[in-house]
């Protein structure tokens, strides 16, 4: 991959770094990591191998599948992101992109570069780089909340976390309004605008109950966002008592029209 006595590249460290996180990962919900391949790749450059995920992306999917069961596939993300998180590891980058859709119609949790170790196993320095429309507010903002850097923590997962559950009732990238102007999301973030909630969602599942755990998920204090284990209780509670009627429609169109900002 690199000479002996050089130094590896930024990009190189990620892709070790990945790799580390991703192979000791096993859960239904975390796309399974099979090893490095550096046979059939360029030379000196090498690939993570996983498996074939059938449905792509959680978007793509969605696309296709217009009367999957969003509130299962919340559930499925949920489920990876608490697995991580008892594992005491932070995924920093979660969005419906790094979401894919096995076989079996179950949403997988992928792209670990920019995970990293709770206890401060990588080193302090490693890429800030993130995804901004999906970023917590801490993280835009680090000195405003007493922070020294914009690292992830189990709370600005759980804020992505419900920005991804927005996109899947949706189809819209959070923020959406600033599409070719991503200069203006960090502010937006700051001066506290979140994502509205579209009522022709309603009939795709996003309940009063639902929305209301995502404004809680959001909330621009991190103390005051639940931690994933309560957002899984309270998935599976909404999954336990939603109207089955309300189950398996088609929206009328997507992504859904979108009659204001954000």
């Amino acid at each position: 991959m690199y000479d002996e006595g050089e130094q590896p590249s930024e990009e190189l460290r990620q892709f070790y770094r990945e790799a580390i996180v991703w192979r000791y990962l096993r859960h239904p919900n975390i796309v399974p990591f099979h090893g490095i391949d550096r046979a059939t790749c360029l030379p000196h450059s090498a690939a993570l191998v996983s498996d074939w995920m059938h449905h792509g992306t959680l978007l793509d999917y969605l696309a296709i599948h217009t009367v999957a069961d969003r509130l299962k596939l919340a559930i499925d993300m949920a489920e990876g992101l608490r697995y991580l998180h008892e594992m005491n590891i932070l995924h920093g980058d979660l969005k419906s992109a790094n979401i894919l859709v096995s076989k079996q119609h179950k949403a997988c949790l992928t792209d670990f570069g920019l995970a990293e170790y709770y206890s401060d196993v990588f080193s302090a320095d490693y890429s800030e780089a993130f995804s901004v429309r999906w970023a917590a507010p801490e993280r835009l903002d680090p000195e405003n909340y007493g922070l020294t850097s914009s690292r992830a923590s189990k709370q600005s997962d759980v804020y992505a976390l419900s920005m991804t559950i927005w996109e899947t009732f949706t189809g819209r990238t959070p923020i959406h309004s600033y599409a070719k102007n991503i200069a203006k999301v960090p502010h937006s973030i700051l001066s506290g605008d979140r994502p509205r909630r579209p009522p022709q969602a309603t009939k795709l599942g996003l309940s009063d109950e639902l929305w209301a755990l995502m404004e809680a998920c959001w909330h621009a204090d991190p103390q005051s966002r639940p931690d994933i284990a309560a957002v899984v209780a309270c998935l599976g509670y909404e999954l336990w008592r939603r109207d089955e009627d309300s189950v398996g429609n088609a929206p009328d169109e997507w992504p859904l029209a979108m009659d204001y900002p954000l």
